[in-house]
């Protein structure tokens, strides 16, 4: 029963963390709509070497793979499976980064 409660707890804070990500990265996409050069914006809050900018990256699919894990819970699936996928989805997110096929492509507008 534990197990349910834990597992409905992750989908929502999966969800909610996937939502509030997206509306902060409508303030990035805010930034060039608004004329802001890549110069201005590498000294801004989103640079792209800034730890904002790198949870704008990574949030959603990690809020993707806690909702995905609390469904799993909450189902009734077996803790192994629930642990494989979670380390497997991560690990394909680290070799995907790591090979450049999953980076941003920041659009300068001057």
């Amino acid at each position: 029963m534990a197990k349910r409660k834990v597992g409905l707890v992750l989908f929502w804070i999966g969800v909610i963390w996937g939502f509030a990500w997206g509306i902060l990265g409508s303030f990035y996409g805010a930034s060039y709509r608004n004329g802001m050069t890549f110069e201005e914006l590498e000294q801004s809050i989103w640079a792209t070497t800034s730890i904002l900018s790198f949870l704008w990256g990574f949030g959603p699919p990690l809020a993707a793979l806690v909702a995905g894990v609390g469904l799993l819970l909450r189902t009734g699936t077996k803790g192994s499976t629930v642990w494989k996928l979670g380390i497997g989805v991560f690990i394909a997110m680290i070799f995907t980064t790591a090979s450049g096929q999953m980076g941003h492509h920041y659009p300068c507008t001057r």
